[in-house]
Parts: C-alpha cells; sequence; structure tokens
C-alpha cells in the first residue's frame, strides 16, 4: 500500500494508473490486507543461523528474486515481493490441521 503513490508517481502506464484509482480497487486492497494481517498463517524467518545454502536455501532464492524484481520492475515490486513471500510461506510451511481446540 505504501508503494501505490510512487508506482503512481513514477508509471507511466495509464491503465495502472486507473486500477489504482479505482475506489473499488483501494477498498478491495484495504481488506485484504487487514484479513491477511489477522490470518494465522506461519511465514518464514529472514534470520540466518548459519551461511550454508542447503538450510538457507529459501531465503537465498527468495532474496535473488527480490533482488531481481527490485532491478527490473523498480516500485512495481514491492507488491509483487509480498505476494511471493506470502505464497512460499504458504508453499514450503504448511501447517498440520488444528484439532479443533479453540484459542480464548
Amino acid at each position: 500500500i505504501v508503494s501505490l503513490p510512487m508506482i503512481l508517481l513514477f508509471n507511466g502506464n495509464d491503465a495502472l494508473n486507473s486500477i489504482i484509482l479505482n475506489p473499488w480497487f483501494l477498498v478491495g486492497l484495504t481488506v485484504v490486507s487487514s484479513v491477511l494481517l489477522n490470518a494465522h498463517i506461519p511465514l518464514f524467518s529472514l534470520k540466518f543461523k548459519s551461511l550454508g545454502f542447503k538450510e538457507n536455501a529459501l531465503r537465498y532464492v527468495f532474496i535473488i528474486v527480490s533482488l531481481f524484481c527490485i532491478g527490473t520492475m523498480k516500485f512495481l515490486a514491492v507488491p509483487a515481493i509480498i505476494v511471493i513471500y506470502l505464497m512460499s510461506s504458504l508453499l514450503f510451511f504448511k501447517t498440520p490441521p488444528t484439532s479443533g481446540s479453540s484459542e480464548d
């Protein structure tokens, strides 16, 4: 959301600008962001306990892909990196189903 003004300022694509300025898009983005902030999604950490590639492969690949996105897409890379981070966390950190216990 923070990158949207920068995308509008530095991107010359009128179609993208009209999507970003659409009130329904902004409301939908706000709702999706609120749901994601409160969701119990296990996300991988970027902390390195060692520098070995085998135990940090996901981190290294994520950093390389992020740098590539920033180099090619500039401010458009910010939302793309967030989506890549969420998708890779969902793919690589599958949580077992809960046994019906509720949290109070």
